[in-house]
């Protein structure tokens, strides 16, 4: 990962920020080390491109409209991986959510379950799961 600070880039997306973020440790590095990545990926690209414009700034051959055309040729070929990654991080970011949330809900649903056999989960109108009410009103419960 870039150590480097750069003043072009904003400090946003500087990939040493990640370290710093509360409970980001050695157990959650698995699930977002991809996202770590595509970070400094974008961070190196920019950098990039921001060199790529003064390299073309020096070039006494380029008018201000050539150096324009290259540094655009650059950022765009640089960009186009930075995209594909981001976009593949950000799917494997979904797919681990819903993962996790499956599990949870699996769990819960199971912990339900024992606790009250009776009582069956339902999706209202909103696509919310809730609990319904209890039939048996004179039916009491004592477990909580």
């Amino acid at each position: 990962m870039s150590e480097v600070s750069d003043v072009r880039i904003s400090p946003t997306l500087h990939p040493g920020l990640a370290g710093v973020v509360e409970d980001y440790d050695d157990d959650t590095r698995p699930l977002l080390g991809a996202a770590e990545t595509a970070v400094d990926e974008a961070f190196k690209a920019l950098q990039s491109i921001h060199d790529a414009k003064a390299g073309a700034a020096k070039n006494p051959t380029l008018n201000e409209y050539a150096q324009l055309v290259a540094v655009d040729t650059h950022a765009t070929k640089v960009m186009s991986k930075v995209y594909g990654s981001w976009a593949r991080t950000v799917d494997v970011l979904n797919s681990n959510i819903a993962s996790m949330e499956k599990e949870l809900n699996a769990l819960w649903r199971g912990d339900l379950d024992e606790k009250f056999p009776s009582i069956r989960m339902r999706t209202d109108r909103r696509g919310f799961q809730v609990v319904p009410a209890l039939i048996d009103a004179g039916k009491r419960y004592s477990q909580v």
